[in-house]
């Protein structure tokens, strides 16, 4: 079974035990459902009123804002939340999606070549800081398969091309199924 998103039609408390929905499409009782970082387990169903249990998987009942993604689904449809750790790569690659610092070294004085396949709606709200390790014109390219493009910007910004300095950055955070770029230092997008 697939993940669906839609979003709350109205602001929620911390207490709150019923989500009002702007869409129900998608939702059965015993799925889970993510409110920005909560999961909550689906009780009932009521038109686009959703009876929920907070804090499931771990996680702590908080509020949240009105047009909040909301993301339904069976909780193993749910991918994994690794915590966040350092990954380096040396070589042209595929990036992982997973939170955290990726380093980028060049081989042989040649610039390396990252390409980073957009997110799934489940992966919403990872954040990926990509990082050039040494003064080489680096590359973090998301046009595999049609990538959406940095900011959902489409091919006119679905490469971005670092400066040859040590340290340049760019970090992203995945929503909707696009990148959208939260700090970018010496790098260019196009």
């Amino acid at each position: 079974m697939a993940l669906t998103r839609t979003t709350l039609a109205a602001a929620m408390g911390g207490s709150d035990t019923v989500a009002n929905v702007t869409a129900i499409a998608g939702f059965t009782v015993g799925d889970h459902l993510r409110l920005d970082d909560e999961f909550v387990l689906v009780q009932s169903i009521l038109g686009t009123r959703v009876g929920i249990e907070r804090g499931q998987c771990g996680t702590v009942a908080t509020g949240h804002a009105a047009l909040c993604p909301a993301i339904v689904g069976h909780p193993e449809d749910f991918p994994p939340v690794p915590a966040p750790r350092t990954y380096t790569y040396t070589a042209n690659a595929t990036a992982t999606i997973a939170p955290g610092l990726h380093r980028i070294y060049a081989t042989g004085g040649a610039a390396t070549t990252i390409t980073l396949p957009d997110p799934t709606v489940g992966q919403d709200g990872l954040v990926l800081t990509f990082m050039c390790m040494d003064a080489v014109a680096h590359v973090v390219d998301n046009n595999l398969g049609g990538g959406s493009g940095f900011n959902a910007g489409g091919a006119g910004a679905d490469v971005c091309t670092f400066g040859a300095v040590i340290g340049n950055s760019i970090t992203l955070v995945a929503d909707n199924g696009n990148w959208n770029v939260l700090a970018n230092t010496g790098g260019v997008l196009s």
